[in-house]
């Protein structure tokens, strides 16, 4: 019987390829640690590397990886863009063709030039978060739900906006460029320091209005990069996983969100209980969910708690007697 233990996440990407294109934009924002030892695993020894880079080394899985992260980058980016854009059209809320583009092309501009010349996630992630974040600007400037004349929405705009996008930015690309999440200490660190740029960017329009900007611009950091914000569906789903598991005999664990998001930072209710009870008739998925505890930062806690459960669990069953 396999003793329960943490695997290194290298463990978990063995044996497997340069993921598709689909699989490749999901897990650049959302299993980024996953990814950067996949590709290692895969013969990609930079992942965090310009296009260039990628594409001169001779080696073969990188430049598969950069063309595949290139038709991310020209393909999936605007595409994305124009779809939701579309899909406002379509619902009455008309933009601009003109704003449109010009936010396509310079987000689009910022991300290439970042995935060519430096990093290719980073400038890749760029690419998707800038048309998207000067869309969300567009929209509210057309439709009026921001009033010409300043008021608490506009440092909400000015600085939430920006941070927001930062911290989908950042925090992923930390991940794939090292193999690491980003931790609190660091994330806040470079939350003060966005935060401090801001205020002497927008301090001409007073002490108190650069405060404002500020603030919310670290908020807005904070909760993308840490991903906040998405914590709360993924509490929901894991309780309702677990309950259909327990209630109904279900098997949903392979559905839980530990085992699709490597940047979640607050443990997922019920979890540690759903993979004990999965672990009974299923061992290897419980050691998958395992593992995947060990790369999120918030399911680090219950990853130990279960390691120690599992190994139990694999005592017992050595010692249980053998059937006739």
């Amino acid at each position: 019987m396999q003793q329960a233990g943490p695997q290194h996440p290298s463990d978990v990407a063995a044996g497997l390829e340069v993921p598709e294109l689909g699989r490749m934009a999901w897990m650049l924002f959302f299993e980024p640690v996953k990814l950067f030892h996949l590709l290692r695993t895969s013969g990609v020894r930079l992942p965090g590397a310009g296009l260039i880079t990628q594409l001169t080394s001779g080696v073969a899985p990188a430049r598969v990886y950069g063309l595949r992260m290139s038709l991310v980058l020209l393909l999936l980016a605007p595409l994305l863009t124009l779809m939701i854009a579309g899909g406002f059209g379509a619902s009455g809320i008309l933009i601009p063709r003109g704003l449109l583009g010009g936010v396509l092309l310079s987000g689009m501009l910022t991300g290439v030039a970042w995935a060519v010349l430096a990093n290719l996630p980073f400038g890749t992630s760029l690419a998707i978060i800038l048309p998207l974040a000067g869309l969300a600007g567009v929209l509210l400037l057309s439709s009026g739900a921001v009033p010409p004349e300043p008021t608490w929405l506009t440092p909400a705009l000015l600085g939430g906006a920006p941070g927001a996008a930062a911290g989908w930015v950042f925090g992923p690309s930390r991940a794939l460029n090292s193999g690491e999440t980003l931790t609190p200490q660091r994330g806040a660190f470079i939350a003060l320091l966005f935060a401090f740029m801001a205020a002497l960017v927008t301090a001409d329009g007073g002490t108190a209005y650069a405060l404002q900007v500020a603030a919310w611009l670290m908020m807005g950091f904070l909760l993308c990069c840490f991903r906040l914000v998405t914590w709360p569906l993924e509490a929901l789903l894991q309780l309702v996983l677990s309950v259909l598991e327990r209630r109904f005999g279900v098997r949903t664990l392979r559905f839980s969100p530990v085992l699709w998001h490597d940047l979640s930072y607050l443990p997922l209710p019920g979890l540690a209980a759903h993979v004990q009870n999965v672990a009974r008739h299923d061992p290897r998925l419980a050691q998958r969910v395992l593992a995947s505890c060990f790369i999120a930062p918030g399911q680090r806690r219950i990853g130990q708690a279960l390691q120690v459960a599992l190994s139990e669990l694999d005592r017992e069953r050595l010692a249980a007697p053998l059937g006739p």
